[in-house]
């Protein structure tokens, strides 16, 4: 599998963090269970139409959103979820910002958490940018087709949702690898819970303790596959669990299993979007 990263546009740093693109070829349909990303992400095909859909955990197998000839949202995640993905893969991903998914639909990320959309249903105009990344084979090329596109429409959106903007409590968080204290964060800000939690549901799509729960997960996910022979214990104190039983319960919220099940079978896909996001 070939891994990319590319950079936004500057006009699109606000809303999207990176793109990630991954290529190669399946012979037969894999099925991998993703561990959870926290941020959302929009998937396109380049070059020819992807075979791949995706559903999350506690979701009927029958709400799988295809990727095909249209783009698709996965919105923000507190779950894990199922992939399955076959034949020549050419998929680039739009990683949001962690508020991106409120600049992009322009109502509650509430909406979108745990759930995946076609975009036509957000705006019909992608259908053409993801008509003309069929005709292009080159990830950078991918990259300048659609950045014209996600210029237009989150710019467009942006004075609707701007006003509230949560990006440097965010920031906050994310920067503390998810250990903060609702309170302590509140009097940080001079906000009050009532409106962090009112801003947390509508820009991000969960509570503001969900978030810093995730966002802490997807930082241990990172510290460990980067660590060769981690130690459990070491873990749990590195990212202020209670014990190992509390960090085994987020893995199995989170990633669907336990630790040691997960890394014996760690999809490839999966480590590599989790080395990115």
């Amino acid at each position: 599998m070939v891994t990319k990263v590319f950079s936004p546009h500057p006009a699109l740093a606000p809303f999207v963090q990176f793109y990630l693109i991954q290529q190669t070829n399946l012979p037969q349909e894999v099925h991998c269970v993703l561990a959870c990303k926290v941020l959302a992400s929009i998937q396109f095909a380049f070059k020819a139409p992807a075979v791949t859909s995706f559903h999350y955990h506690g979701t009927p197998v029958e709400n799988r959103v295809h990727l095909g000839e249209k783009p698709a949202m996965i919105g923000p995640t507190n779950v894990f979820g199922n992939a399955y993905f076959t034949g020549e893969l050419n998929l680039l991903a739009v990683a949001l910002q962690t508020t991106g998914t409120h600049y992009f639909i322009k109502e509650s990320a509430t909406a979108m958490t745990n759930r995946g959309v076609q975009v036509e249903l957000v705006n019909k105009a992608f259908n053409e940018a993801q008509e003309k990344l069929l005709a292009v084979s080159s990830p950078q090329a991918a990259v300048q087709t659609l950045e014209p596109y996600l210029i237009r429409h989150f710019y467009k959106n942006a004075p609707h949702v701007l006003k509230n903007d949560l990006s440097m409590i965010t920031n906050y968080v994310d920067g503390r690898e998810g250990m903060v204290h609702i309170e302590a964060m509140a009097k940080t800000f001079n906000r009050s819970r009532r409106w962090l939690e009112k801003q947390f549901q509508a820009q991000i799509g969960m509570s503001p303790k969900a978030y810093a729960r995730a966002v802490r997960f997807r930082n241990v996910m990172r510290h460990l596959y980067h660590a060769p022979n981690p130690s459990w214990m070491e873990v749990v104190a590195r990212f202020n669990y209670t014990d190992q039983s509390h960090l085994i319960k987020d893995f199995y919220q989170y990633a669907g299993n336990s630790p040691q099940a997960h890394f014996q079978s760690i999809p490839l896909i999966d480590q590599n979007i989790h080395k990115n996001f």
